[in-house]
This record gives structure tokens, C-alpha cells and sequence, in this order.
């Protein structure tokens, strides 16, 4: 292994010192591959917050070590199962027979992890492929070591070979929905070491394989995962570890992320600035997971969570869209072009076997926030002229979600579309959203607008740019905000600036009170010029965060972030306002854009933690975004707007070969011109390009 490592400047535990009540990112420590199928974490908790690392204490306790496909805890995990080195009796508890850890005892890294745990004497590392993962433990001397496989519901086996060495079985646990009925994790696993005894976990929900073992001696398990069956769970083991050691696997695991981490090379900063930037590189990278494998032949398979059956060809899940379509989408389009497209024609494959695009993949169909925001990621590529998928059926499937009516409860297509068509607005009276989804609505018919164009097709773009300016519908001219409205027409009183909830998703009429990113300077005219637009940004950032939790039975935790951040009403927790403070530059004001930008920087993020969900990479991009002094403001506008870089230089090395430098000179204009870069320009064929800024 070499000494030194720009993976060591990674802080994987970031975010993860989270609570229900308030997140600092509700992350957990991931080891595996950039977007892998299954990744692996340390399990402090059986719930969906599977590992918590508090700052205040100086360990914890640790329940085992789980495959994890879970994307968010507010949606669940599902095909998790766990497996805890442990000495002497076992419990049906997970909590029972856990053993205490100290957090200086732990060492992680995203290619590898271990810990020493106390109450078995026993040391413990992880290292991991895409589809597969080793544990390589170290007991003390003793007749009763064991390694027990527990899983999560009894829709699950586990069975053991003949010969002692090899640990199969199945986990069909679903936390909450997104899943057909016959989706399961399949799981094989070889232990070098035979076992002498099996026992039945208490729970009857798995087993432990006991073995004698000697001090210093290590005992290592490969493991295999797949979503198809056994066979191919044993030959996804086959092809990407088969016979190799522990050393070899973390080795080629150390080069992958160290080749994908050092894609950006930071000139300038502090050290931790620094460890901040390459903490969240990091978390851009998980998400959305590869969900296809290869067989014997080295055929592209998947399991389809959109139908259940096993097809051919390429698939991707896992991925929230109202986070991600803002910032991590189009940090793909400038460093991972040729990622991008793979990821892309997996989506066009959940199209094409579920019938609609999903609104959010966990892994199939889930009903989880506001909009159709595979329209911005898909418009926002094609605007770039992102290549290597196919674009007349990407649109197809942004047509049939603004024209068709989809699910009403929300897993695909807009609910109360019919609404929104015959008033130009969700009515809040018909639909829970009507305020944070008509606007949704209109920003997804401008994304609809631009691909029509380039596939030139004027009726639907002219169709689709007029609906684009529904947003005005909810516009009052006499409070300045965006208001929701009756299907009678009239606004829904009484009104309060701090209400949330209800038409407000995750927020109040100040938080959705500029999400018009398709028209700011549309939004300026309605707000009375240039001027008034940039005196209400400031006004809500000098606003005291006050709250009423309004439709809400109780405080959510992003009130409460909102609370304590010290930003008034910006709550940079959640992902509704995270374009606005580029909205003064884009009016021709920005310096306003660039104090504030900077201070989010400075104050809001740290390497370890985040100010609120670090949501799928979303809260991570935006700070590499920022950082870099360049942010996309509107995906499907192809541009992006220049701020003052964090970092005197960073140099960026892109899939396809090319070299993007980005300077930081000072010599920004200070009336606003020029602060606009297009990706065009970001990208020409030349093989190396510095940008000064």
C-alpha cells in the first residue's frame, strides 16, 4: 500500500453524526465502488439510520458490518442483510450482542475500513468491488469464534455447503415499497476457514458459522451479492475477486477511488477546505448504483424492479431526482461525460420496462416528493450535447409525464396533472402541492420546451414554453410571494410567511418564494425590477428563521436546521433554495451573489458534516460547484454562472481526455457582465483549457 493518499484527505464519516431531529447529513460510512451495487457500512443501529457517529461520545457499539442499498433513511433500505465477527454465545438482540468500539479505533477510508472490537478482542476490515465485499477478521485465540449472518425479516435463508466453507442464502426485505414482490438480494460467501458447527441465529433469521481460531490468524469471507439468483451471485464473486487476497482486492479498490478522487487536483485552500472538497467528491459518486451484472458470457443482465423479470442491457437506481437534477447531473456533464451516458440510458431502460420515467428510483417506482424531474436531467444533457443515449426516446418519456396523467399517488407522472392543465396551476383545494408542484410543473414544461426545439418540433415547444410560465399563476403582485390558489381562482386565506407544509413541501412561502429558475429575469419584472428582486434576496437572508409548523404535527428537522443555521430564511438544509443566491448576479448585482455564496462556504459545510441531507450527492455538488466558481443555475440552460473560486487553481482531468483548469484571478466583472460561462465553451475539443476567473 503507498504511504500516502489523496484518499486520505476523505472523511467518510461525514454527515454522519445525524439524528431524526436534526442531520448533519444522514449519511453512513459507504466502502465499495464509485456508484457500486451493493455497498457496506458498519451497523451501530438496526434501523435506517444504520451507523451514527457522535461527536459528543468516544465510541459506540457495533451491531456487524451491513450490505446496504439504502439511497436516503427517509426511504429505507431493502436486500440488507448483516454479518458480525463475534467470539462466545450470541443473542436474538442485535443490540444485545453487540460489542463496544472507540471511534479512534476505527479507520475509514472508501476503499476500506476497519475496527477493533472490544468486547470480542477481535479485529475486523472491509474492502469491496462493485458487486462484492471481503471481511477479514482477527480473534483471539479460542474454540468458539464465529461469524453470524443476520437478516432483517423472515422472507429470508440461509443455508450452508458440505463441505463447510460456503454460506448462501436471500434477503427479501423491503422497507418501503419501491420494490416489486419477488425482488431479493441474493448472497453467496466463502470462508477460508471451515466451519466445525453451525448454530440457528436466535431469531431464526440466520445462522453462525463457528470455527476454532488461533491469534494473529485471519479469517477471510468473500462475498458475493446479486439481484438475479445464487448462481450469479457466486459468479459476480467469481469475476471481480475469485481467488485473490484481502491485500489485492483493497489494493485495486485503493487505485479505483484514488484514480476517481484525484480527477480534481486542488491548488490553494486550507486543509480543510481541502478535506471538505474531496469528502463530498466522494459522496458524488455513490449514487445513482449500477443495478445491472454480467453473466458467465460477460452479457449485460439485470433484475427489472419495474416489471420483475430478467432482461438484457444496462440499469441504474437508486436516486432521489428532486435533489439531484440541481447540481450532480450536471457535475457529471463536465467530469464524467461518458458516466453520464451509461447512467442515462439506464433510466431510458426503466422507461422502457416500466412504461414512465420514475420520480424517485428506490430501486423501482417510489412515491417520494414533488415533480418529473427526469425532464432537467435529460434536458440538461441534451442541451450539452451529451451523446451515447438515445434522445428522441428520452423525450418521449418527458412528454408522456407532462401530457399523460400518471399515478396519483405519486410513483409516476404528475398527480393532478388534469388540474394543472385546466387552470395553469395545481389548485391547492384538489392537490397537497399546489404551490411547490405547479412550480415544478412549469420549470419541468420549460425543460420539455428546450428538447422540442432541438428535436424541432415547434408546436410541442411552443405548447411547453407557454405552460413554462404558469409559475405566474401563483405570483401576488400585492404580497410579492408565490400564494396558493382555489380552483375557483381565489388565494387561500389567511396567508403566513412562515406557514409550511400544506402547498409547501418541506417549506414555507419563503422558501419557494424565487423557484422560477428557468425566468429570473422574468421573476425580477414581477417583483418590480432588478433592483427589488436583490433587496428581497436580502431580506430573506436578514429575516429571522421563524417558523409555524402549519400542516406539520411536529417540528421537522428541517425547521430546525433552518433555525440554527444563523441564515434567516435561506434554508440551505433543503434543496428548494439553493440556486437563489445566484439570482442578484444574473440581474446584474454580483457581489451580492458572491458575499453570500462565500459564506455558505465557509459557514455551512465542514468535513464533518453538512447543515442539513446530504441527499444523493446533491449537498456535496453544490459545494464542489461553488467552490470550483462556477454553478448551473438552471439545468437545461447549458451555462453556468461564475462566482470568485474557493481555491487559487483546480484542474480538472474529464473522462474523455480532456483538462479544464479553472484560475482564480480576482478580476471578475463587478457589473455582472461576463459571469456567464456556457458548457460549450467549457468543453471544446481542444485537449487542455484554462479558464481564468
Amino acid at each position: 500500500m503507498k504511504n500516502t493518499s489523496i484518499l486520505d484527505s476523505v472523511n467518510i464519516f461525514q454527515g454522519t453524526d445525524s439524528v431524526v431531529t436534526l442531520s448533519t447529513g444522514n449519511t453512513c460510512p459507504l466502502i465499495g465502488r464509485p456508484w457500486g451495487m451493493t455497498f457496506w457500512t458498519p451497523q451501530t443501529g438496526e434501523g435506517r439510520w444504520p451507523y451514527s457517529r457522535r461527536r459528543s461520545q468516544p465510541g459506540g457499539k457495533m451491531q456487524g458490518f451491513r450490505a446496504t442499498h439504502q439511497c436516503s433513511p427517509w426511504i429505507g433500505d431493502y436486500g440488507q442483510f448483516t454479518i458480525l465477527p463475534l467470539v462466545g454465545e450470541t443473542f436474538e438482540n442485535a443490540d444485545k450482542r453487540a460489542s463496544s468500539f472507540r471511534f479512534q479505533d476505527e479507520h475509514g477510508r472508501p476503499d476500506y475500513y476497519r475496527v477493533y472490537l472490544n468486547r470480542y478482542r477481535t479485529t475486523v476490515e472491509l474492502t469491496a468491488t462493485p458487486r462484492c465485499g471481503m471481511i477479514r477478521s482477527y480473534f483471539p485465540e479460542t474454540d468458539r469464534a464465529g461469524i453470524l449472518f443476520s437478516l432483517f425479516t423472515d422472507e429470508c435463508t440461509v443455508t450452508v455447503s458440505d463441505d463447510g466453507h460456503w454460506v448462501s442464502g436471500y434477503s427479501m426485505s423491503h422497507d418501503s415499497g419501491g420494490c416489486p414482490e419477488n425482488l431479493a438480494c441474493y448472497f453467496v460467501a466463502h470462508m477460508d476457514k471451515p466451519m466445525n458447527n453451525v448454530e440457528e441465529e436466535p431469531s431464526g433469521r440466520g445462522l453462525v458459522a463457528r470455527f476454532s481460531a488461533a491469534p494473529n490468524e485471519p479469517v477471510t469471507l468473500r462475498i458475493g451479492t446479486s439481484y438475479i439468483s445464487p448462481e450469479q451471485a457466486e459468479c459476480n464473486l467469481n469475476r471481480e475477486i475469485g481467488s485473490r487476497s484481502f491485500e489485492q482486492v483493497r489494493q485495486e479498490s485503493e487505485e479505483v477511488w484514488e484514480r476517481q478522487i484525484s480527477r480534481i487536483q486542488l491548488e490553494g485552500g486550507t486543509e480543510e477546505q481541502q478535506r471538505t472538497f474531496y469528502s463530498c467528491l466522494y459522496r458524488t459518486m455513490l449514487y445513482p448504483r449500477v443495478f445491472h451484472e454480467f453473466d458467465a458470457s460477460g452479457k449485460r443482465i439485470h433484475f427489472s424492479p419495474y416489471d420483475g423479470r430478467i432482461h438484457e442491457g444496462t440499469l441504474y437506481a437508486d436516486n432521489g431526482f428532486w435533489d439531484t437534477y440541481r447540481t450532480v447531473y450536471s457535475f457529471y456533464s463536465i467530469l464524467f461525460p461518458e458516466q453520464l451516458s451509461e447512467i442515462l440510458r439506464g433510466w431510458l431502460t426503466a422507461f422502457a420496462e416500466g412504461g414512465w420515467f420514475p420520480r424517485w428510483s428506490a430501486p423501482g417506482y417510489k412515491s417520494s416528493m414533488v415533480g418529473t424531474h427526469l425532464a432537467a436531467v435529460m434536458a440538461d444533457a441534451i442541451t450539452k450535447g451529451i451523446g451515447g443515449f438515445d434522445w428522441g426516446q428520452a423525450y418521449e418519456g418527458m412528454r408522456k409525464d407532462a401530457t399523460v396523467p400518471g399515478d396519483e399517488e405519486g410513483r409516476w407522472g404528475r398527480p393532478g396533472l388534469s388540474f394543472y392543465i385546466q387552470h395553469g396551476y395545481l389548485p391547492c383545494d384538489e392537490e397537497p402541492d399546489g404551490v411547490a408542484g405547479t412550480l415544478d410543473y412549469a420549470y419541468s414544461d420549460w425543460c420539455c420546451a428546450q428538447v422540442a426545439r432541438i428535436l424541432q418540433k415547434p408546436e410541442d415547444e411552443r405548447t411547453f414554453r407557454t405552460r413554462a410560465e404558469n409559475w405566474k399563476n401563483l405570483f401576488d403582485p400585492s404580497t410579492g410571494f408565490m400564494r396558493p390558489r382555489l380552483s375557483d381562482g381565489s388565494w387561500l386565506t389567511p396567508f403566513d410567511l412562515f406557514r409550511w407544509g400544506g402547498p409547501y413541501r418541506e417549506g414555507g412561502p419563503w422558501q419557494y418564494r424565487f423557484h422560477v429558475p428557468h425566468d429570473p429575469h422574468g421573476l425580477a419584472d414581477a417583483l418590480g425590477g432588478p433592483e427589488n428582486l436583490v433587496n428581497e434576496i436580502s431580506r430573506m437572508l436578514n429575516t429571522p428563521p421563524h417558523f409555524n409548523i402549519g400542516d406539520y404535527p411536529f417540528e421537522i428537522h428541517e425547521m430546525t436546521e433552518m433555525a440554527v443555521a444563523e441564515f434567516g430564511q435561506y434554508a440551505h438544509s433543503n434543496q428548494p433554495v439553493h440556486a437563489y443566491l445566484w439570482l442578484p448576479l444574473l440581474v446584474g448585482h454580483p457581489q451580492v451573489t458572491d458575499d453570500t455564496v462565500h459564506r455558505v462556504l465557509t459557514e455551512l459545510y465542514s468535513s464533518e458534516g453538512f447543515c442539513g441531507d446530504e441527499d444523493n450527492g446533491e449537498m456535496s455538488a453544490w459545494y464542489i460547484f461553488a467552490s470550483l466558481g462556477m454553478f448551473p443555475h438552471c439545468p437545461g440552460d447549458a451555462a453556468y454562472s461564475l462566482t470568485p473560486p474557493l481555491f487559487s487553481a483546480a484542474t480538472l482531468h474529464c473522462d474523455d481526455g480532456k483538462k479544464l483548469r479553472i484560475r482564480r484571478t480576482g478580476e471578475l466583472s463587478d457589473t455582472g457582465e461576463h459571469r456567464r460561462l456556457s458548457h460549450e465553451t467549457i468543453v471544446k475539443n481542444d485537449n487542455s483549457r484554462e479558464i481564468q476567473i
